[in-house]
């Protein structure tokens, strides 16, 4: 089952983008992971029922810059251990939406960030929740207290706010 993570949504009523921000659940004091490892546990996120992923901000407060690959799904999926092999099954596969691949990081001095502008990834959630979970690409070490937050920027398709 995955973790209901604290989350912070709100509207931007310039925009109309709605946005998500999330700190990685399930990451242990200092785990080291291996590339391929589920990087903390599935989450679940309250989001409009269809919209567009278009922008997504992950926030590394350990300030490695490793790649993290975070795919979302329109339905809840298999559970997978922090820091065991990421092996989605293929009932996954029928509820995959996108992943934001975090790869490109911007330095600023005690924090990294990688953004991705226009990611325009269209999805539909019925209840209104996209799980996911995120997979390491590279092999972080992350120091206690410093798992990296996640920001969604949904586009809600009218009428689904």
């Amino acid at each position: 089952m995955a973790l209901p993570v604290e989350i912070r949504g709100q509207v931007d009523v310039r925009t109309g983008l709605y946005l998500v921000e999330f700190v990685v659940p399930g990451i242990a004091e200092a785990d080291a992971f291996d590339a391929g490892d589920a990087f903390g546990v599935a989450f679940e996120l309250v989001v409009p029922p269809a919209g567009i992923i278009s922008y997504g901000l992950f926030i590394d407060l350990d300030d490695e810059g490793t790649e993290i690959d975070a795919q979302l799904y329109s339905g809840p999926i298999s559970v997978i251990a922090s820091d065991a092999a990421f092996a989605p099954t293929d009932r996954d596969a029928m509820l995959y939406v996108t992943a934001l691949k975090f790869s490109a990081f911007d330095d600023w001095g005690s924090f990294r960030t990688s953004e991705i502008r226009d990611h325009n990834a269209p999805y539909h959630a019925p209840l209104g929740k996209l799980h996911g979970q995120c997979k390491c690409v590279g092999t972080p070490n992350i120091a206690a207290g410093a798992a990296p937050v996640i920001r969604l920027g949904i586009l809600p398709y009218k009428g689904s706010e």
